[in-house]
């Protein structure tokens, strides 16, 4: 592959970089209202949130990579992860969710009936995703899930809990596994559903992570789900959900990035003219910018397989894996280069590069398990990647 984005990936960059600048003078919606790590009012930022995600989508740009056919825009996948990059960067609500994961797993695996009801919603931001996956008693090894959706008249009653189901207070679904064969079926027992999060049944608590970042526990009790809305066949929803997956794997470095550049602005603006009296710190910083770089070609690689019609497996978890371990790396990096103040929490008065180094900091541990934990990523890229037999 060509690491160097082409010229029709920098004009489309230049096209949003020119919808956004368009967005701000018109005022169409006040963007630094929107922007997550300002907004001190949780409720009202979620608010302003969807209804910029709804613009996005008023204005064509939740369908990147959705083909025409669907009336989608017809992009690729690079497109999609340049999207992503900008608007995490300038820290906007992006729709990540459905645009990196719910859209191609809709795409690619849904039928007709399933891609008619749910892309044109996805598209213009009228339905919100949250993946119900992880249980407390089935997180790394997710085929041990007891949540289970059982037949009944026009579809299934769904009983059990999920964890760590961020953003469901927010969804209007549920991206669901259920068990729907026997209780030791394991990976050929489990179905995948899209679940409103409004049925009767339903109960959401919050979690509230050490990073004050909500997540959430999803209590399900004779939930309803029609039949119409299981993806694919009955017992045959563990490759679906593997693939989703992956599609989620391909991680954005901005939000790294843009702590590593306010990391850079604080330490050239509070170190003496002399750099030779730091030449530790200097060098530190350049391993960190480094290895950020690979992440974002990691990353780009990912995208560009899938825009060649490969699943990128092995590639996934790759990324995935350096991605988690450099974000912890470089917050280490810099708490050390910024001393005791490093540790004033971020939003309080006098925190170094805004806080945002002690706020990732706090954040990085869920990017050692989100999407999979690296363990497991790991066995996946011995697996798949280098062909390594299994050893039980």
């Amino acid at each position: 592959m060509d690491f160097a984005l082409s010229k029709e990936h920098e004009a489309f960059r230049e096209e949003l970089l020119t919808y956004l600048d368009e967005l701000r003078e018109k005022r169409v919606i006040d963007l630094d209202a929107v922007r997550e790590e300002y907004d001190e009012d949780p409720k009202a930022l979620r608010t302003k949130g969807l209804a910029f995600v709804r613009q996005l989508g008023k204005d064509g740009w939740l369908g990147i990579g959705v083909p025409k056919k669907y009336g989608g825009r017809g992009l690729g996948f690079v497109e999609q992860w340049l999207f992503l990059e900008e608007l995490k960067y300038q820290s906007l609500p992006t729709g990540q969710l459905l645009i990196q994961s719910i859209i191609p797993a809709l795409v690619f695996l849904a039928n007709d009936e399933i891609r008619k009801r749910f892309l044109p919603l996805c598209m213009s931001g009228d339905v919100m995703f949250a993946i119900g996956y992880s249980e407390p008693n089935a997180g790394s090894d997710l085929a041990a899930l007891t949540t289970r959706a059982t037949k009944t008249d026009g579809g299934y009653k769904v009983n059990g809990t999920k964890i760590w189901t961020t953003n469901a207070q927010n969804s209007t679904h549920l991206w669901l596994a259920a068990r729907t064969g026997a209780p030791d079926s394991r990976h050929k027992g489990i179905s995948l559903f899209i679940m409103p999060t409004d049925q009767p049944g339903v109960t959401i608590q919050p979690i509230i992570t050490q990073a004050d970042e909500q997540t959430n526990q999803v209590f399900l009790d004779d939930v309803f789900v029609e039949e119409a809305l299981r993806v694919g066949e009955e017992n045959e929803g563990w490759k679906f959900i593997m693939a989703q997956l992956n599609f989620e794997r391909l991680f954005c470095i901005s939000e790294m990035l843009r702590e590593f550049h306010s990391l850079l602005h604080w330490w050239k603006s509070n170190k003496p003219d002399d750099p030779s009296e730091y030449e530790f710190e200097r060098r530190e910083l350049a391993k960190v910018a480094a290895d950020i770089e690979v992440c974002r070609l990691m990353a780009k690689r990912a995208a560009w397989m899938m825009d060649t019609g490969r699943v990128p497996e092995a590639e996934a978890s790759i990324s995935k894996v350096f991605y988690s371990t450099t974000h912890l790396r470089a917050s280490i990096e810099g708490l050390k280069i910024m001393g005791p103040a490093g540790q004033i929490r971020f939003g309080e008065n006098g925190a170094p590069a805004f806080g945002r180094i002690e706020r990732g900091y706090r954040a990085t541990p869920v990017y050692n398990f989100g999407a999979g934990a690296n363990e497991i990523q790991r066995d996946i890229i011995a697996n798949r990647g280098l062909d390594l037999p299994r050893i039980r």
